[in-house]
């Protein structure tokens, strides 16, 4: 099977001539959040062992509400990427699972 087009389409960029072992990893909405960050939990000791992980799309991707006029993002999105900054920025927030839900709750608020 193909590539989807955010991971194939950094990689071509990236690594034009590489023939490098690919595996890719999808999120699925459906899924409990803690399911995703279990999931990032184990790959985590791979980066160690000298694998790239790479990590491409959008934070709040959404094709169906995609919008190439609008001017500014929906309250959803805004609210959930701010989330996600900061958690990456700030290690002691990682361990919070409480906003974490009412961020990822949000991105189907409306």
């Amino acid at each position: 099977r193909a590539f989807d087009f955010g991971c194939w389409s950094p990689l071509a960029l990236i690594f034009s001539d590489a023939k490098i072992p690919v595996v890719q990893v999808s999120l699925h909405p459906s899924l409990d959040p803690r399911v995703h960050v279990a999931l990032g939990e184990a790959l985590a000791p791979l980066r160690d062992e000298g694998y790239l992980l790479f990590c491409s799309g959008g934070v709040t991707h959404n094709l169906v509400e995609l919008s190439f006029g609008e001017e500014r993002p929906p309250a959803w999105a805004v609210a959930f990427d701010g989330w996600v900054d900061d958690v990456l920025l700030h290690e002691e927030h990682k361990t919070t699972h409480g906003s974490y839900e009412d961020a990822w709750n949000s991105r189907n608020r409306r």
